[in-house]
């Protein structure tokens, strides 16, 4: 059975955050849905920054489920912020055992911007099968 995590497009958001070390951020948030007849877990996302030259810029991959509160997200050293999107199982287990039809929460966050940034994309970029107990 082919397993399918696809973020949901009406729930992705990309915004600007000043960040007292790192200068501006830029945010991107969504959810990603198992359209899959399976559950998932350690869910990743890869998020992709394209130039108004339709340049890939930057790319970040991270684990869904770990959510930054607005605050820290304006306070929080860089390597503070990786470190929290590093965690697999994601905040309180929500990167574990994605039922088909659940969703998870993501959020993808970049710092030294391109100056030229125009758009950007995310995709599922890996995750683990829950194992069927036979």
């Amino acid at each position: 059975v082919p397993v399918r995590l696809a973020p949901e497009k009406k729930s992705v958001n990309g915004r600007f955050v000043t960040n007292t070390s790192a200068g501006t951020l830029f945010v991107i948030t969504g959810r990603v849905v198992n359209t899959s007849e399976v559950p998932c877990s350690h869910i990743k996302i890869k998020g992709t920054l394209i130039t108004k030259e339709k340049v890939k810029a930057k790319e970040k991959t991270v684990y869904c489920g770990n959510l930054i509160p607005e605050e820290q997200l304006k306070s929080l050293e860089m390597t503070a912020i990786d470190t929290q999107f590093a965690k697999l199982t994601g905040n309180n287990q929500s990167n574990v055992n994605i039922q088909p039809g659940r969703s998870v929460p993501f959020m993808i966050v970049f710092s030294d911007l391109p100056d030229n940034l125009e758009n950007f994309t995310v995709n599922v970029a890996g995750f683990e099968r829950k194992n069927q107990e036979n």
